[in-house]
């Protein structure tokens, strides 16, 4: 189906279930999004996010670099660009559990 295909029917649904859509399509754009790019989309520089965190700029363009950091760490990040950090694990059984305790 084309883009325009596919809007049109999206059209046509009633707006409840295009706003499910929206949401959907939304969070799961979200779920694949660096840090570095949460950063870019919230429009806030590096430099502005290391005076917030109280770091050099060169902390924050090597943390966005990073494969692996501490959850403490990515929380502050989070925080420091006015979010919350969630940590939520998917089970084979399908079933999502949240992980409590390892940020405030």
């Amino acid at each position: 189906m084309s883009k325009t295909r596919l809007d049109d029917f999206i059209k046509s649904l009633p707006k409840k279930r295009q706003e499910k859509i929206k949401t959907r399509a939304q969070d799961l754009i979200l779920r694949e999004m660096s840090i570095q790019e949460l950063r870019k989309s919230s429009e806030v520089t590096q430099d502005e996010l290391a005076l917030l965190l109280g770091i050099g700029q060169d902390n924050i363009s090597r943390m966005e670099k990073r494969l692996d950091m501490k959850v403490s760490t990515l929380n502050n990040y989070i925080k420091a660009l006015g979010g919350k950090l969630k940590i939520i694990v998917e089970m084979p059984d399908g079933k999502p559990v949240k992980i409590s305790g390892l940020s405030d």
